[in-house]
């Protein structure tokens, strides 16, 4: 489109870019509660009964629908927030703000 080079809108289009994949360095505070998260499972696992466990499976699945759609409402606000700023300084003439 603009020469060699794919720009943003190009690449979302064709799926060369997930808002919501991320890679998680090793070390990092996001991996160490990871590892809790998943430790606390086991641990919980092994103290329940099978019914408790059907019961905490869907606990789990309820629990990460609802972060991937608060996740999802964050990233168009943050896009919206992102927009309105770039529309200001756009109109931005000096002077006062």
């Amino acid at each position: 489109m603009w020469g060699d080079e794919m720009n943003i809108l190009e690449d979302l289009y064709y799926g060369n870019v997930s808002p919501c994949d991320r890679d998680v360095r090793r070390g990092s505070k996001v991996d160490e509660l990871q590892n809790l998260v998943c430790q606390y499972e086991e641990e919980l696992n092994g103290t329940l009964t099978q019914k408790q466990r059907e019961t905490f499976e869907k606990f789990k699945d309820a629990y990460n629908e609802l972060y991937c759609c608060l996740e999802r409402d964050m990233f168009a606000q943050g896009f919206i927030i992102a927009t309105k700023i770039m529309i200001e300084v756009q109109n931005y003439r000096g002077g006062e703000i």
